[in-house]
């Protein structure tokens, strides 16, 4: 949670790629859905979000590390 107690919800993340670190520390990050045209999630791209529930992964997703 951030300082006012909020969790934060990021829908249809529109790339092809999503980097290493991308929301690194992103402690009040609860849900992710992640668009079709993404193919690859890079290492540590969620690394310590804490408060990360659901990452929704699409099977156009063919690499992920």
């Amino acid at each position: 949670m951030n300082k006012e107690g909020k969790l934060y919800t990021i829908t249809e993340i529109e790339t092809t790629k999503i980097e290493s670190y991308a929301f690194y520390g992103c402690i009040a990050l609860s849900t992710v859905d992640i668009s079709n045209q993404c193919t690859a999630i890079l290492d540590y791209a969620f690394y310590n979000c804490r408060a990360l529930q659901e990452i929704a992964i699409p099977s156009s997703v063919t690499t992920i590390g």
